[in-house]
Formats: structure tokens, C-alpha cells, sequence
């Protein structure tokens, strides 16, 4: 009996050796890894835009058009343009400007009353040169006035001429003035003085409008304005006036 039951428990002792182990079977894993590049994006959520393109309508279409060949054309012009300016330039160069001076003064009578009242008889002498081969220049009428400290006390004036080509022209402008009577009075005393000292400043004014024609082209007109003062010893008994010193200078 006793034999049995130690059979029976050594069988019972291999048996709980196969069904309970003491330790169990240890459990495997594996790792798995993925790029950031393979893993999907959530799905973005589309939202259709509300904002609808306005179509251009035919009137603007047309403008828009008109605007650009307009400016297309007037591009070109000024293009054209700038070309026919730059050969002139090339065809006429050197350019020169024409050349204004007071060439002689004759005081055929300049005297004053005792009232101080001016009597004066002048005869201007005016020197225009063209030095260019190829412009002509056409002058308007030329306005003269006379002044004494800033005084005119008397106007004369010069016919229109033409000038040619690399052309000298000497033009003669007669002032008559007769009992002319400053005001104030102390200009004509201060006039009186400067006679008896042998010297007296005046300033002649010339102004006229000049156009430049080069070939059968004309140009609009110019206004020019050549200012003198010149220092005259007025006429006696015995001597004629004459000038003791000018100068000239041109202004627009």
C-alpha cells in the first residue's frame, strides 16, 4: 500500500512538472518603425471659395484696349520724335545763339528846359549777327523804350526782317521826344544835374519774338528781351553827344 502511494505521488510529481512549470516561457516582440514621410496626412478638409471672378464686360474690355493702344501710339511718337530730334541736332550742330549789341548811339539833341521838360532826338544803332551755316532766323516787330532812373520817357521801334545764314545786320531806331516832363519833378532836376556834370546814365530796352527756320520748318515764336545801359555825354554848343560806355545783355 505504502509503495503504491509513492508511485502515485512521484507520477502526480512528474505530471505537476509538465503542467505547472516553475518559470514561464518568456513572450517576443518585435519593434516596427516607420519614416515620417510614409505616414499620411489627416485629410485637409476643402472649403470652396466664395469669392467668384468678375468677368470684364465688353465696354471695359474695349477701354482697356483703346487705353493700350493709345499709349502704344503715343510711345512711338515720342520716340520718332526724339530720333528726328537727335539727327537736326546732328545735321545743324554746331548750334549757335544769335548775338545782339548796342552799336552806336547818336544824340543828335538832348537838352532840358528850364522847366526840366526833356527834348531829345536819338538815333539808335543795333547790331544782330546770325553766325549759324544752316538756321535763319525771322524777328518779330522790335519794341524799344528808353529810360532815365527807371523813368521811360520815350518808345521807338524796329520794322520785322528776316536774317540769313551766317549774316550781319545793323538796324537803326530813331527816338524823338519832345517836353517830356518827369514826375516826380526831382527826376527831371536830378536829369538837369547830370547834364551840367557831362554824364548821364540811361537804359534802352529791346524786345521782340524771334522764330528759327531751317529749311521749309518754322518754329513757334520766342520772346527775347536784350537790355542795355549805356553812359552818353550829352551834346553842346561846340561838341556832338557821344557814349562813353554800354552794355548789353539778353534775357527770356
Amino acid at each position: 500500500m505504502a509503495t503504491k502511494m509513492s508511485k502515485t505521488l512521484s507520477g502526480s510529481g512528474r505530471l505537476g512538472s509538465r503542467v505547472y512549470p516553475t518559470e514561464p516561457t518568456p513572450m517576443h516582440f518585435t519593434q516596427l518603425h516607420f519614416p515620417k514621410s510614409s505616414v499620411l496626412p489627416p485629410p485637409a478638409t476643402y472649403h470652396h471659395s466664395r469669392r467668384r471672378h468678375r468677368s470684364c464686360g465688353s465696354l471695359g474690355c474695349c477701354c482697356c484696349s483703346l487705353f493700350a493702344t493709345l499709349c502704344s501710339l503715343l510711345f512711338t511718337l515720342v520716340f520718332l520724335l526724339g530720333i528726328a530730334t537727335l539727327i537736326t541736332w546732328l545735321i545743324l550742330r554746331p548750334i549757335y545763339a544769335p548775338r545782339y549789341s548796342l552799336e552806336d548811339v547818336q544824340l543828335k539833341t538832348f537838352s532840358v528846359s528850364p522847366q526840366n521838360a526833356l527834348n531829345a532826338d536819338v538815333v539808335y544803332g543795333i547790331r544782330t549777327e546770325n553766325p549759324n551755316g544752316k538756321i535763319e532766323f525771322k524777328y518779330g516787330v522790335i519794341d524799344m523804350e528808353t529810360s532815365y532812373m527807371g523813368q521811360v520817357f520815350g518808345r521807338s521801334a524796329v520794322p520785322a526782317f528776316s536774317q540769313g545764314h551766317r549774316n550781319v545786320t545793323t538796324l537803326t531806331s530813331q527816338l524823338v521826344v519832345k517836353n517830356y516832363e518827369f514826375v516826380p519833378a526831382s527826376v527831371g532836376s536830378a536829369l538837369a544835374t547830370d547834364m551840367q556834370r557831362g554824364s548821364v546814365a540811361l537804359h534802352a530796352r529791346g524786345s521782340t519774338r524771334v522764330r528759327v527756320k531751317v529749311g521749309a520748318i518754322t518754329s513757334f515764336a520766342v520772346r527775347v528781351h536784350v537790355n542795355c545801359d549805356f553812359t552818353v555825354k550829352p551834346p553842346t554848343a561846340t561838341s556832338p553827344g557821344s557814349v562813353i560806355n554800354k552794355s548789353c545783355r539778353i534775357s527770356r
